[in-house]
């Protein structure tokens, strides 16, 4: 008895903090037009900039483009769970709600308002989790496949501009490539001569 009572309790617990039938279907829909932003900002929206880049096949892209589609593919796992979620709560609008009344149904702006905040927050979230997750997978990928950082010079600057590694005045090209050795956690190697023009000088590296 005392488990029945305690799951009646809950359940009237939950019911209190979720929106009534005739709530759920204001906030339906705009769970349905948030849903839709985020799957056509993810998969829809491109920048001109990457779409003439792609299309004449510029050399590589900076890291930090992966960055941005690991991003989209999040807003795009987000859109669709909106959709899905605001569905399902205009269904429970629809058939759970009394009969429509001769008066005019209010506009939910408190659960409007928390939903929004919820959106805003599950992107500053989801651009967080993106960028530590981008982060990983680059110390993943050179830890596996370790660099030839003095014959790529523009590759060091990237990786120290992403992982926050600033340069003091007194840098030099082996200082520096071994800081951003020691941010990768990639063992020290001796520098390779040089096989052609460099794609950066030791004088002026950062």
């Amino acid at each position: 008895m005392l488990r029945g009572g305690s799951t009646v309790q809950a359940m009237a617990l939950v019911q209190s903090l979720l929106p009534g039938p005739e709530d759920a279907f204001g906030v339906g829909l705009v769970l349905l037009l948030i849903g839709t932003f985020l799957l056509a900002n993810a998969l829809v929206f491109r920048s001109p900039r990457r779409l003439v880049a792609e299309h004449f096949g510029t050399p590589r892209a900076r890291l930090a483009t992966i960055r941005a589609t690991i991003f989209q593919r999040l807003q795009a796992h987000l859109g669709i769970l909106f959709v899905m979620v605001g569905l399902a709560a205009q269904l429970y609008g629809h058939y759970g709600a009394p009969p429509a009344s001769a008066g005019p149904r209010p506009f939910p702006k408190e659960w409007v308002g928390i939903v929004l905040f919820a959106v805003v927050t599950l992107e500053l979230g989801g651009w967080w989790l993106s960028h530590a997750l981008f982060l990983r997978h680059v110390r993943e990928h050179f830890r596996a496949h370790p660099p030839a950082l003095e014959a790529d010079l523009a590759l060091a600057r990237e990786l120290g501009e992403l992982f926050g590694i600033a340069s003091d005045g007194n840098d030099t090209v082996p200082s520096y490539l071994a800081r951003v050795r020691g941010r990768l956690g990639l063992q020290e190697t001796p520098p390779a001569a040089p096989r052609g023009p460099a794609r950066g000088s030791e004088e002026g590296f950062v």
